[in-house]
């Protein structure tokens, strides 16, 4: 329950976020685009959800795969939810 907490108290303040800045069909798109991209690739999964993985590391995959292809709003908040999981 504590982490269904957070990840509504998250939910939130990207969609406040996103809002004030007019841009939440953009942000919409870009979680849609993510969510596909992770559930089509279950290496790439398994490396976001590894605690063994390091949140640098992390950061650098999404980055790398992510940073030209969504809006900052959304790249800020994956980078935020990589390194609160480790």
């Amino acid at each position: 329950m504590k982490d269904a907490r957070a990840a509504i108290r998250y939910a939130k303040a990207i969609l406040n976020l996103a809002k004030d800045s007019n841009e939440e069909t953009v942000v919409k798109e870009d979680m849609l685009f993510i969510s596909n991209t992770i559930s089509e690739n279950s290496e790439f999964n398994v490396m976001l959800s590894s605690p063994i993985v390091k949140s640098s590391d992390k950061i650098n995959v999404l980055n790398a795969l992510f940073g030209s292809k969504v809006n900052n709003i959304t790249l800020g908040f994956m980078f935020k939810l990589s390194k609160e999981a480790t």
